[in-house]
């Protein structure tokens, strides 16, 4: 394999594994920055021209070599659907590296070659291809994030894979819901001592928030889908708890002002009763009253009927 070094109209000056040059026709597709193989039988030959070795000795100059300056790393991109695949990219924007945190990911990076291309058209190409496709119309969840230590890159590859893939993912998920995160360097060691990436362990630092008690180690494994899923439910629960104390407490309040109405209820049926029993012995004593003067009326006429007779 080797390094498109300089490209012209008709030529590409490509740097072999080792740092032979040699000069290649130019094939459709070749980019400058691009990895291309170089056939072992090719003869290899110096440069022809000024340009080519001024770009030759800019990067031995930069670097102290033109190899580790193509493959050093500038940002980390992380791709998560339920596949968590991280790719490296060199100052010119080119994948040179991937790798799969998850069984998924392996199996998704088996049926694609991201080596060499821009890192947005990697990303396209990990969620449009075959091996890709089951995992995304099956999550409708997709996060990516890019690191970079320098923020002007960082923001500048946020915003091309953005452009990239978005039709992508809206195109094989309408529904879906692809985010796109700028992250620190502590996040990302954060990620890798769980053995995740930035974007998943984004959500699982949510979902120990939500669920204080959980162990987020036993979810590293999960989708995003499924991650958000157990976010939700645990705040769902959290707040039926919360209204259930609320209806509890406000219960007890009512149920203290009916103790109450009836204490009142009962006094005045008390009192009521005592006024009743007030009004029938008054009743009763007018009775006897009644019932006395009747006898003295009876009395009288008796006293008067005896004169009568004596008379």
């Amino acid at each position: 394999m080797g390094i498109i070094i300089e490209i012209t109209e008709k030529e590409a000056v490509v740097m072999k594994n080792g740092g032979d040059f040699v000069s290649l026709p130019v094939k459709e597709g070749w980019k400058k920055g691009g990895i291309v193989p170089v056939r072992t039988k090719q003869r290899s030959r110096r440069f022809l021209t000024a340009a080519a070795a001024f770009a030759a000795c800019l990067c031995f100059a930069v670097t102290g070599g033109g190899y580790h300056y193509y493959y050093a790393q500038a940002a980390l991109i992380s791709v998560d659907v339920n596949p968590s695949i991280e790719l490296s990219v060199n100052r010119l924007d080119r994948v040179t590296s991937s790798s799969a945190l998850n069984e998924d990911g392996e199996a998704l990076l088996s049926g694609v070659r991201l080596t060499g291309m821009e890192c947005g058209e990697a990303v396209k190409e990990l969620l449009q291809s075959e091996s890709g496709e089951p995992y995304l119309s099956g999550n409708k969840n997709v996060v990516v994030t890019v690191y970079s230590a320098n923020e002007a890159r960082q923001s500048r590859l946020l915003e091309e894979i953005r452009e990239t893939a978005d039709t992508t993912v809206t195109k094989l998920r309408p529904d879906g819901n692809t985010e796109y995160r700028a992250v620190t360097s502590e996040e990302v060691e954060a990620a890798h001592s769980c053995g995740v990436t930035a974007g998943k362990y984004i959500y699982l630092q949510k979902l120990e928030e939500a669920a204080p008690e959980a162990d987020i180690t036993q979810y590293s494994h999960c989708s995003i889908d499924e991650i958000k899923e157990h976010i939700s439910n645990c705040e769902s629960r959290h707040q039926k708890d919360y209204e259930g104390s609320g209806k509890a407490e406000a219960g007890s309040k009512y149920s203290g002002s009916e103790h109450a109405d009836s204490r009142h209820s009962e006094s005045e049926h008390t009192g009521s009763e005592h006024s009743d029993s007030k009004h029938s012995d008054s009743k009763h004593s007018n009775s006897k009253h009644s019932n006395s003067e009747h006898s003295d009326s009876e009395h009288s006429d008796s006293e008067h009927s005896g004169a009568g007779h004596s008379n």
